[in-house]
């Protein structure tokens, strides 16, 4: 939603997507100029030149719901049932399912709130027909043949290896960059032996002004996956962080491997902000990265700020201009988990 905010600011929302699966209140939420749901933005951003309207197949829909679900297990004690019993109570209550609806929800009956029955997005009366969510065999299913049937991806992992990736976390002796190498490592399995993966470190003071070492080009992973490990497990640390000049090189890189049978991306990994002095202009990377984009199978840059000193701001930036996601890895043992939601993108 928040990408195609960005792309009605552009003019380009009838471009971005024709159709997707949402709730209504995510409906809502577009339509009111704030696609992240959260209170605390409404009104912040304008309302959208082109809004969202819902559309409720006559076939029928999945319904979306909230189980309150008390657990009959021995660890769940009399006195936590009748709790749990008071608190839906309260749920119940009308003040309380008033502040549902007036967040663009329904009652727990189904029944809409004033910012549904004066929305002409949405339909007062919502889903007549509802579909059964698929059995879990069928579930299981489409699980194991997703990794088979969706679009492959074409993926350049841009590491970090800037003399700060190895100051230690934690109390297990480890740096940031072991950790990192680590994840990394963990999140090639997640990729298809179809996928193309490539692998670039980056940091200042290479040879001939280069922002980055290929450690492998980008090809398909299966051949080529112990020589990606191996060479992200053989990483250390060195000088500076050229963010600017190395997020502009693989964005290029890939944009000249670009086509509508891959979803292409570029993953940034950085601990830092920008040091290089030769290369400091973060509008003009954002313009090209924003031109990008926009074209037909265009690239995305995800970034991964890893530990506190990283500058969030700015890579949120860098993967907005892209149609992408940045992810916060500040607080670095996390990394495992963030690099595991980057690679679920593809």
């Amino acid at each position: 939603m928040s990408n195609l905010q960005r792309a009605d600011e552009k003019g380009q929302g009838l471009g971005y997507v024709s159709a997707v699966a949402v709730e209504e209140k995510s409906v809502l939420d577009y339509n009111n100029g704030n696609p992240s749901g959260d209170p605390k933005t409404l009104g912040e951003h304008a309302k959208p030149s082109v809004p969202l309207v819902a559309v409720y197949p006559k076939e029928g829909t999945l319904f979306s719901d909230s189980p309150f679900v008390t657990m009959n297990a021995p660890w769940v004690s009399a006195e936590q049932k009748v709790g749990a019993a008071d608190f839906l109570t309260y749920l119940h209550s009308a003040a309380a399912q008033k502040r549902f609806t007036d967040a663009g929800f329904r009652t727990y009956n189904g029944k809409a709130g004033a910012p549904i029955t004066n929305s002409d997005a949405v339909q007062a009366d919502g889903v007549k027909i509802t579909l059964n969510p698929p059995a879990p065999d069928v579930l299981d299913g489409v699980r194991s043949t997703w990794a088979q049937v969706r679009k492959r991806a074409r993926v350049l992992l841009v590491l970090d290896v800037s003399g700060s990736m190895g100051e230690e976390v934690g109390s297990a002796g480890m740096s940031k960059l072991d950790l990192a190498k680590k994840a990394a490592v963990k999140a090639l399995d997640d990729f298809a032996d179809t996928d193309e993966v490539g692998l670039w470190a980056f940091t200042t003071d290479l040879p001939d002004n280069k922002t980055h070492l290929q450690l492998a080009p980008v090809g398909p992973i299966g051949p080529q996956r112990a020589k990606l490990k191996n060479a992200i497990e053989n990483l250390t640390p060195l000088s500076g962080t050229p963010l600017y000049a190395v997020t502009r090189d693989a964005a290029n890189e890939m944009s000249a491997r670009a086509d509508d049978d891959h979803i292409t991306a570029v993953v940034v990994l950085t601990d830092g902000r920008n040091e290089d002095p030769h290369f400091s202009d973060l509008n003009k990377v954002l313009g090209d990265l924003g031109n990008g984009a926009s074209e037909a199978g265009g690239v995305r840059v995800f970034t991964i700020a890893y530990g506190e000193n990283a500058d969030l701001g700015t890579l949120k930036k860098i993967s907005q201009a892209t149609n992408a996601v940045a992810y916060d890895a500040t607080d670095a043992q996390n990394i495992d988990k963030v690099f595991t939601a980057v690679i679920s993108n593809f």
